[in-house]
Order: structure tokens, then sequence, then C-alpha cells
């Protein structure tokens, strides 16, 4: 009776709603449990997003990655147990990250790269 009445778009804003909370939530949880490494893209986010702070001339998301990817690099914690990179975010790691820092010039794509 309901879907009769309603138009249908009024029937997905719940659930838009929801699907915005969950991923919300999934990032604010993500940040909680390494709080000291975490929470201060999350601030930088919320002072640059509301708090009409510029950061030109960079855009505000890329000054949040940028400091989110220099404290998870610069913590040297290392990576979780079990995950598939063992040996990322220690300093012998971060030194050999750099190695492949370099200019590379674009190549062309052989025909076995789209094979299926």
């Amino acid at each position: 009776l309901i879907v009769k009445v309603a138009p249908a778009a009024s029937l997905m804003v719940a659930l838009a709603g929801l699907g915005f909370t969950y991923l919300g939530i999934g990032q604010i949880i993500a940040c909680f449990e390494v709080g000291h490494l975490g929470l201060l893209p999350l601030g930088v986010a919320l002072v640059t997003f509301f708090g009409e702070v510029r950061s030109s001339p960079l855009p505000a998301a890329v000054m949040v990655m940028v400091v989110g990817s220099l404290t998870g690099w610069l913590s040297f914690e290392g990576w979780p147990e079990g995950s598939p990179f063992p040996s990322g975010g220690t300093a012998e790691a971060v030194k050999e990250s750099f190695s492949h820092f370099s200019f590379y010039f674009p190549s062309v794509l052989g025909p076995d790269s789209f094979k299926v």
C-alpha cells in the first residue's frame, strides 16, 4: 500500500541515508583503531572542510591524503599481523619504496596485456 501511495524516490532516501551512515561510520571506526595515526588526517579534514581554512594551491582532499600518507609511513609501526605486506611501514620498507621513486616514460601495452 505504501509503495502505491509514496513516490519511489522518497522510499530510497532512507536506504541512501543508511548507506552513507555505514560508509561514514566505517571510516570513523578505522580512524579510532589506530588513533594517533587516524585522528590527525580526520582533524585536518574537519578543519579544512568545515573550518573554511584555505589549503591552496592544493585541494583540501589532497591535503588530507598527504597528511594521512605521511603519518602512516613515518610512524614506522608496520602492518597488522597476517597482512599480505608484512614488512610495510618499517624504516627499511620506506627506504626501499623511495628507491623506486623516479620518472617513468609511458609505454605501449602489448596484446598480451588484454588477454582474459
